[in-house]
């Protein structure tokens, strides 16, 4: 059966700084003289998996794991900085209930305005405002104004509107903990039977107990990585659950096995050809136009991927106030890499100004020099060529809380920041990206070991070269 969801590696940084503050002059003046600062942070990193039509995903995480990053990157609210998306069905995405309603109008009026927002037809909310009202419990509050409702109401409502809909792919980022105990209930029944209609469902819950019962596939995030992703929901609530008591995040080799033997869930047959009618999706609807937003689909929501024309005749459609934006990023863009093309005086210096050299080997050229909170990984240009194109920098970091993540960073492309001369490069890696760092281990990946394997016990055999830093006692030791 071919995945109607599929995610591969994808990644999704956030950055802040300078460039939110200052204009094209400002920003221009700062990058030619290195004074631009920037701090990148990744919400979500190298997150892999796919769903089958029917699968219901539940996706699990603290606070601050990527959970709902995510799920904007899959809805199609945010591009991946990393990686790619691809859902081959229409989306709805219930991520934020409150949204779309006016405080001033009363519970009728909101209805018929949010319901507008969806892409319903006058008629068709009329034929059903009654049962909309009956569902979120408000028959009393009908005349009132929205913004005297409770916060519970006001879900209720929202909820009740958003439920009409009858997707192919269904995104809930914890919409089914609106209301009280009983409604909640009520809204998990109404969304098993959308389920149950066929829907590939995504569910972000903090309650254990939904994700058991709803879910068939599971997936954990933490900090933005990608703990698990497998079938075994009930072993992976376990780990999950026992980690929060704990705050101890068990090694791959202790979690349970991924997956178990389960039937493949199908959709059920028949259950969406529905007679031609006033319903989202039906021919005879009125249509409102939300600014080329898909029929038949959520505002924000993406339909199946479509075919990209060609670049030039993108190019040539677009409106002319964008080709001047888009040629002068472009003239930026050159400015930036002209810069960038000499070593400046400040980095060509650290081999005697770093505040901290963490390796250093005069015959081969090679250095790491941490400086202004940034790594600068110095390669003889010659070494980088002799490499053929396969030399990896690897880099493990732990924090405070014993939480250990770990990169690695193509030399030769040298993504994430550079400086380049005829006979070196340099590979800048900010340190922000790794808040609260306290032990370091680096070097040069050896050919065909994988980053997961490095540790500070095997590094001799894993690195080429590279050493460990001991942030907190500001020691630290190399290895050839």
């Amino acid at each position: 059966m071919s995945a109607i969801i599929k995610c591969e590696d994808v990644s999704i940084r956030y950055i802040t700084g300078d460039f939110k503050d200052i204009g094209i002059k400002e920003y221009l003046i700062r990058r030619l003289t290195h004074n631009y600062h920037v701090t990148e942070f990744w919400a979500d990193r190298h997150v892999t998996f796919e769903l089958e039509p029917g699968d219901m995903l539940g996706i699990i995480g603290s606070n601050g794991a990527g959970k709902s990053t995510l799920l904007k990157a899959i809805s199609g609210i945010m591009a991946p900085t990393e990686g790619w998306v691809e859902c081959n069905g229409k989306i709805s995405a219930l991520l934020e209930l409150g949204s779309g309603f006016d405080g001033d109008l009363t519970v009728r009026e909101n209805t018929y305005l949010r319901a507008a927002m969806l892409g319903y037809s006058r008629d068709f909310v009329e034929s059903m405002y009654d049962s909309i009202i009956d569902f979120a419990e408000l028959q009393d509050f009908q005349e009132r104004p929205f913004k005297q409702l409770s916060s519970g109401m006001k879900s209720r409502l929202a909820f009740s509107i958003a439920s009409l809909v009858k997707p192919e792919i269904l995104i809930l980022d914890e919409v089914l903990s609106v209301g009280d105990g009983a409604f909640r209930k009520k809204s998990e029944a109404k969304m098993r039977e959308i389920i149950n209609g066929g829907a590939t469902t995504i569910l972000v819950s903090h309650s254990l107990g939904q994700v058991r019962s709803m879910s068939n596939k599971i997936l954990w995030l933490d900090h933005g990585r990608q703990v698990a992703f497998g079938s075994n929901v009930k072993g992976l609530c376990d780990a999950y659950q026992k980690y929060l008591d704990t705050k101890v995040m068990p090694a791959p080799e202790d979690l349970p096995p991924l997956d178990i033997d389960v039937p493949s869930p199908k959709p059920a047959e028949g259950k969406r050809k529905e007679k031609a009618s006033d319903a989202p999706g039906s021919e005879k609807r009125d249509v409102i136009d939300l600014g080329g937003v898909p029929q038949n689909t959520e505002a924000g929501a993406v339909s199946a991927k479509k075919a990209k024309a060609p670049f030039a005749q993108r190019l040539r459609s677009m409106p002319r106030a964008l080709k001047i934006t888009f040629i002068a990023v472009l003239l930026i863009t050159a400015v930036i890499a002209v810069s960038e093309a000499r070593l400046p005086a400040k980095v060509q210096a650290l081999p005697q100004t770093a505040q901290r050299v963490l390796y250093s080997d005069d015959a081969t050229g090679v250095g790491v020099y941490l400086w202004e909170s940034k790594l600068y990984v110095f390669v003889p240009r010659e070494m980088v060529e002799q490499s053929g194109g396969d030399m990896t920098f690897y880099l493990g970091v732990v924090d405070s809380h014993g939480y250990r993540m770990s990169d690695t960073f193509d030399v030769n492309k040298l993504a994430n920041g550079r400086f380049s001369t005829d006979s070196t490069e340099v590979l800048v890696i900010p340190m922000g990206r790794y808040p609260g760092y306290t032990h370091v281990v680096f070097g040069q990946l050896a050919d065909g070991a994988s980053s997961d394997q490095v540790n500070e016990d095997n590094m001799g055999q894993l690195l080429v070269w590279g050493g460990i830093y001991d942030k907190a006692a500001n020691t630290g030791r190399i290895i050839g």
